[in-house]
């Protein structure tokens, strides 16, 4: 009787265990208004092109470190303070290498990344991670331009429609979406799945379908896998002028990610994550068009590190 006895325990003890281990949660943001948060991201992309034969490879470096103040929330959205207060990109072309930081104040695009890394804008952030809104961004850039007067204007202009194919609004929503926008609405325990849909704008417009799965949930910390496709919409041929000529693209690809988040506050820990992208570069010249073979790939880490170097 005493072994049946003790035998009931444990089973009721397991039994416990296990429903409290597939306890569901509810995730999403928690962030602390007067306090600052940090994503510090590095990248590395890898373009190959084919040009009348010839292959072009071009390989691009990025640190990008990025402060969000909490000025205050208000019915689940944070009104939120963005700067940049560290940035750096590196170009390979062939076996030559170029290097801009905002360290420096050496060059017209070092200058013009200092002058970045010197002001701010603000953006509406919902608990599940939506931005709603970005506010500031006109007077962000007529500041950096004042700031910049002494580089010619056709140069700056050059470098600042560059830049703003990775800042400008649009392409700031995707990036910072990328990794705040992944929260299911309803609650989750280990092995659910949920899917979102979106749009990424960077240098193309395309569609996502992006699939997350809880892999891990404790006490102190989430992780999520991400696996998503991107895709395009070739219907469209609609031209945009990047770097002074007409081109659109024509994409597909897949993208993997993992997050580790932290489970008190639902910011970001960790995301390491993997794009793969194939297709063609359309380019009008004259009303001739080059269709031009693109693989593109771009593996990004992000983590919460505040250290400016």
């Amino acid at each position: 009787m005493r072994t049946i006895f003790k035998l009931t325990t444990l089973l009721l003890f397991i039994v416990g265990i296990n429903v409290h281990a597939q306890k569901k949660a509810s995730l999403g943001l928690n962030l602390e208004t007067g306090k600052t948060y940090y994503q510090s991201s590095v990248s590395n992309i890898e373009m190959k092109q084919n040009i009348n034969g010839q292959e072009v490879n071009i390989t691009m470096d990025t640190d990008t470190k990025t402060a969000f103040q909490i000025l205050n929330e208000k019915e689940g959205v944070y009104q939120i303070k963005v700067t940049y207060p560290f940035l750096e990109v590196g170009m390979y072309v062939g076996p030559n290498l170029q290097s801009f930081s905002s360290a420096q104040n050496e060059d017209p695009f070092s200058k013009i990344l200092s002058a970045m890394s010197h002001y701010s804008f603000e953006l509406s952030l919902s608990k599940k991670g939506k931005i709603t809104d970005i506010r500031g961004l006109d007077d962000y850039w007529k500041k950096i331009d004042e700031e910049t007067k002494d580089i010619p204007a056709m140069q700056k202009s050059q470098i600042l429609n560059q830049i703003k194919q990775s800042y400008g609004e649009k392409q700031l929503k995707t990036n910072m979406e990328m990794l705040t926008n992944i929260f299911p609405e309803e609650a989750v325990k280990k092995g659910s799945t949920w899917s979102k849909s979106s749009q990424y704008t960077i240098s193309f417009t395309a569609n996502i379908k992006r699939t997350f799965t809880v892999e891990k949930l404790s006490k102190t910390e989430i992780i999520i896998n991400e696996v998503n496709h991107i895709a395009t919409d070739n219907t469209k041929e609609e031209y945009q002028e990047i770097n002074g000529m007409q081109m659109r693209y024509e994409m597909e690809g897949d993208n993997e990610a993992t997050y580790t988040i932290d489970r008190t506050t639902g910011w970001i820990k960790n995301v390491n994550s993997t794009m793969k992208l194939d297709g063609f570069t359309h380019i009008n010249a004259g009303g001739q068009v080059m269709k031009v073979p693109l693989e593109f790939t771009t593996i990004t880490s992000t983590n919460d590190n505040g250290l400016v170097k």
